[in-house]
């Protein structure tokens, strides 16, 4: 695979599985029974919106459209 499509490629998945992962923390944090759990859970939150961004602006600007969209925003 050409470096230009494997690139393309990794950027699609990251927008993916970030959508997913905040969805799904976004989800267990209301409902965990474990306390220290659900802590982790929202104190990993924030840091992983801010790397989701920062994976749609990088593919934004390489020319791959669209943002991420999560349930719950």
């Amino acid at each position: 695979m050409p470096t230009d499509q494997l690139v393309r490629y990794f950027l699609i998945r990251q927008r993916v599985m970030h959508a997913w992962d905040i969805t799904i923390f976004t989800d267990y944090a209301s409902v965990a029974a474990d306390d220290q759990l659900r802590q982790y859970v929202r104190d990993t939150l924030a840091p992983l919106r801010r790397h989701a961004e920062l994976v749609v602006r990088l593919s934004n600007a390489r020319g791959i459209r669209g943002g991420l969209a999560t349930i719950g925003d």
